[in-house]
């Protein structure tokens, strides 16, 4: 971490960069630098942020929200008198599940609707819902002499925001400030405010607000930036990323992009081959993948498998039971970058034995695409030859590039988990246990263009038909014109017959098959 004075001119060089449109960038750098805790640069930071999250997604960046399903309540529960209902669903509500909350106040509402501030906590449902317009009418039908009108400006002032009415959005959120005596929900009534100037396109006047909100809740603000580095692929989520469903059942977990929840669910079950008759291997050199038909194409359904010791141990479990999710977030979060890897529509868990489970990583099959190796062994006879190479190389350099760049380190980056398109492009797959970071220093990418270069003299991919002079014009593609990376050319490459020579003694020693 550097000294506050540098890294408020971290800050400062990043907000000028971010006026210049450089906002993904910036904020990359600035994950890298640290950030300064000087509130007046930070708040004009999240208003640079705030409005490129705007321009990208419109109002809507807080996540998908939960959905309640039509489960109806037990008989004890709907015996149960109208106050009691609502003190339940105000509980719920606090408690964050609005999903749980949601029947509940329903039916306190119809059993009496004229019981105090009941359409005010089934609005505020609704809202948590994503249900912004049946918000805004629960919310109408509180009377002015409601005791919580600072709470039910605010959620209408959301809802409003969310509806992209920003001029009616202000007017509420005004009137929330107005009525908050307290102070009770000062920083939510902030952040929203300075988001509608966004929106309005006055983000210079969000910026006090912003400020404000840093003064008042600064884990709010800090929220916010690290919500800002997901959505723009900086960061990986915690949990599922926006856009999937998580479905639990007793011993199972699916996360599964909604459009596609009753294609995996209905798939049919993984018919092992038959002993006598082994099917041959698949075009792009990878191990046997299951394959079954969406809406709009087919998915590739890959076991995820632990390599090393363990992996001869546990074979296709893991005791991780985060894993496959750690994978799919980190795919999301490159594709928000715009980095070439497949779609993952699904992962999937499930428990084997207490605390061993066993997972899949489901994604949308690229038609016609080898792996690296794969289309290295079917180049054409010369002359052609020394083209396709080329261009096959000049591909992969542009990926690893872009992956290292984007601050990605690929601990297995070998010839089979680098995807050649039926268009000449590269994709990156199997990113299990992949990390993303703000910046890649240069002995990670050395180590893991290394990787790679062992990968093809492992394969027996190299020196035939992958050159020393084809991996040299490949590292000279990688440098592009980077003059720091270029400078440093010839330190890739001793890197990489370095590591070569180690394992190749390796190999020797454990009388290992290449």
């Amino acid at each position: 971490m550097g000294s506050p004075d540098n890294l408020l001119l971290a800050a400062c060089e990043a907000l000028v960069a971010m006026r210049r449109g450089q906002v993904v960038p910036a904020l990359q750098h600035l994950g890298a630098r640290g950030l300064t805790d000087n509130p007046r640069a930070l708040a004009a930071l999240l208003a640079e942020v705030e409005a490129e999250l705007f321009r990208r997604f419109g109002p809507h960046t807080d996540g998908t929200p939960p959905r309640a399903d039509d489960v109806p309540l037990p008989d004890r529960l709907r015996r149960a008198s109208a106050r009691r209902l609502l003190a339940l669903g105000i509980a719920r509500l606090e408690r964050n599940d609005a999903p749980a909350a949601w029947p509940l106040l329903l039916l306190a509402a119809e059993k009496n609707p004229s019981l105090p501030e009941v359409f005010a906590y089934l609005g505020f449902a609704a809202h948590d819902l994503g249900r912004y317009e049946l918000a805004l009418d629960c919310l109408a039908r509180v009377g002015s002499w409601s005791n919580i009108l600072d709470a039910i400006h605010l959620h209408r002032g959301a809802a409003l925001y969310k509806l992209a009415r920003f001029t009616e959005a202000l007017d509420a959120l005004r009137a929330a400030d107005a009525a908050d005596a307290q102070g009770n929900f000062a920083a939510w009534t902030q952040l929203y405010t300075a988001r509608t100037l966004v929106a309005l396109g006055r983000t210079t006047e969000a910026r006090p607000h912003l400020r404000k909100l840093i003064e008042l809740e600064g884990d709010l603000a800090i929220a916010r930036l690290r919500r800002a580095r997901e959505l723009l692929g900086l960061a990986t989520p915690d949990s599922a990323p926006d856009g999937y469903e998580v479905i639990e059942d007793t011993r199972a977990v699916l996360v599964v992009k909604p459009a596609y929840i009753e294609a995996v669910r209905n798939r049919p079950p993984a018919q092992p081959p038959p002993a006598e008759c082994p099917p041959p291997p698949p075009p792009a050199g990878r191990a046997p993948m299951q394959r079954f038909a969406l809406p709009d194409g087919a998915a590739l359904v890959r076991q995820c498998r632990r390599g090393g010791l363990l992996g001869h141990i546990l074979g296709d479990k893991h005791l991780d039971g985060h894993r496959f999710l750690r994978e799919l977030a980190l795919s999301d979060a490159l594709r928000r970058r715009g980095i070439p890897t497949p779609e993952v529509i699904a992962g999937t868990r499930r428990e084997v034995l207490p605390g061993i489970y066993r997972a899949e990583i489901i994604t949308r099959e690229i038609p016609g695409a080898l792996d690296l190796a794969a289309a290295l062994r079917s180049l054409p006879a010369p002359p052609a030859t020394q083209g396709r190479k080329d261009d096959l190389l000049a591909a992969t350099a542009k990926l690893i590039r872009q992956l290292h760049d984007a601050g990605l380190f690929h601990p297995d980056l070998n010839a089979r988990n680098i995807l050649i398109c039926p268009d000449g492009s590269a994709m990156i797959i199997d990113l299990d246990r992949a990390e993303l970071h703000d910046e890649l220093p240069f002995r990670a990418r050395a180590a893991n263009l290394a990787r790679l270069y062992r990968s093809l003299h492992k394969l027996r991919l190299a020196p035939e038909p992958v050159t020393d002079a084809d991996w040299l014009a490949l590292l000279a593609a990688y440098a592009g014109d980077d003059d720091a990376l270029r400078a440093r050319t010839d330190a890739l490459m001793s890197a990489c017959r370095r590591q070569l020579r180690r394992h190749q003694l390796w190999w020797h020693l454990t009388s290992k098959d290449r």
